[in-house]
């Protein structure tokens, strides 16, 4: 990384000398060139113990050689403050949107472990639960590592999906009118994906995976269309119409080399049955075989890895 020392020594209070470029006249203070980032000036921007700065400082005018530095965050403030900004809006716009859609009759207070069953028995809801925890897990970790800088994100990203996910459950099971139940099936799925992704973080270059896809494209992009309706009309959402553990799949996958790929496909039968589908795919993966030939996008390769960007065929064994 560039390092940036401010130039010019000045002192803000008299016991802090802030000092500037290396080798232009011994201004650096201390026996070396700073190394960490392990104190802060006054200024609260980040320096070494010597007080000197690097990392980009934010001068006032250098084009007239004022060197003194802005009265302005540090980018590890701002990747702070958007941490808190991100995880605020997860506990209360999401609760708030999770409330109007799937408790709207309300909830009652008691021992959700006395409502457990399964209202959605087959295991197509049980993998959207793996993935979903494996895509919460990745978000949580981001924030935690990147705007917080926590030592500690993978057990802190984890314990936040685990609890945020058993949480719903035991709503669910409080729902008044008895729509939903504490799912044993969702509980356990909610920890294989969180393991799984605990897995793949430990060893990104093990060849299998676990995303989403899509089984019926011209439904699904009915269903993209109309999305907000989840919102607006639960009711129709879940209606015939509406079936989207049929209009969607789950696969685990294998990968080959150069983006191709092959594994097992799971949806659910179309409606009225409660059957789980089965199929197996094949596919070459477009963000990965693209990679190997050099054209590589960091967002593009993490969406490929939740969800499925193939030309593929699937053949299901109904």
């Amino acid at each position: 990384m560039l390092i940036l020392i401010v130039a010019g020594a000045f002192t803000m209070l008299s016991s802090d000398v802030f000092s500037g470029f290396p080798d232009n006249g011994g201004s650096i203070s201390g026996a070396s060139l700073p190394s960490e980032l392990d104190t802060v000036d006054n200024n609260s921007d980040p320096c070494d113990v010597y007080f000197n700065i690097f990392k980009n400082p934010m001068f006032v005018d250098t084009t007239h050689g004022d060197y003194h530095l802005l009265e302005a965050p540090p980018k590890e403030k701002r990747h702070i403050a958007l941490g808190v900004g991100l995880l605020a809006a997860k506990y209360t716009i999401g609760p708030a949107i999770a409330y109007a859609t799937w408790w709207s009759e309300g909830l009652v207070w008691d021992n959700p472990l006395k409502y457990i069953g399964e209202r959605e028995p087959f295991l197509a809801d049980n993998a959207w639960h793996v993935v979903g925890c494996m895509t919460f897990t990745e978000l949580h970790y981001r924030i935690m590592k990147n705007c917080f800088g926590s030592r500690h994100a993978v057990v802190l990203s984890t314990s936040l999906t685990i609890f945020d996910f058993t949480i719903i459950e035991c709503l669910d099971a409080l729902e008044k009118t008895g729509k939903w139940e504490f799912s044993l099936g969702d509980a356990f799925a909610n920890i294989f994906g969180v393991g799984f992704w605990t897995f793949k973080h430990y060893y990104p270059n093990a060849p299998v995976d676990i995303r989403f896809g899509i089984r019926k494209w011209g439904d699904a992009l009915d269903l993209l269309q109309q999305g907000f309706t989840i919102i607006t009309d639960f009711d129709k959402f879940q209606s015939r119409s509406w079936d989207h553990y049929s209009i969607l799949k789950v696969e685990g996958i294998y990968r080959f080399n150069r983006g191709f790929y092959c594994g097992v496909a799971l949806s659910k039968k179309d409606y009225p049955s409660e059957d789980n589908l089965w199929g197996v795919t094949v596919g070459w993966d477009i963000i990965k075989g693209l990679k190997k030939t050099g054209h590589r996008n960091s967002l593009l390769e993490t969406i490929s890895e939740y969800v499925s960007v193939p030309i593929s065929f699937t053949y299901w064994l109904d």
